[in-house]
Order: structure tokens, then sequence, then C-alpha cells
């Protein structure tokens, strides 16, 4: 498909940037919904999945939350 489009229209288009949400809750609400119902519903122990897969996608947005703040984000405590 790209070679079929001329370079001045894809320059002049508008570029588009999947960025990760900024807030913890919108971003955990990201990770989850990369899962389906059908995905669940196949494993063997669907409880214990689901308590997993929430803290997998817990952890991954607050070390995406964290990202933002540099090096510090990781070492600084907040009340």
């Amino acid at each position: 498909l790209w070679p079929l489009l001329p370079e001045a229209l894809l320059q002049r288009c508008v570029k588009i940037a999947d960025e990760a949400p900024t807030d913890l809750k919108s971003c955990l609400r990201r990770a989850y919904a990369k899962f389906s119902q059908n995905t669940i519903d196949q494993c063997q122990k669907p409880r214990e999945f689901k308590a997993t897969l929430f803290a997998l996608c817990f952890f991954h947005a607050l070390i995406l939350g964290r990202a933002k703040f540099g090096p510090q984000g990781r070492s600084k405590k907040y009340p």
C-alpha cells in the first residue's frame, strides 16, 4: 500500500500518535481492554487468571504513570 501512495500526499497527511493515557484509571482500562472475555473463559482457572491479569495491568499502569517523573519517579516516596 505504501509504495502506491505519492510521497507529497503522505507529507501533507495528519500524523497521529498513540500515546499512553496520563492517569492511572485510564491506563488500567486500556491495558485490561487488550484481553477479551473469550480469553478469560478459555482459561482452566478463570478466577485466578482474572486476579493475576488485574495485578499485571495495575503494575503496568503504575510503571507508566511513574515514568513521566523521570529517574526520581522510581526512587522518591510520595505521601
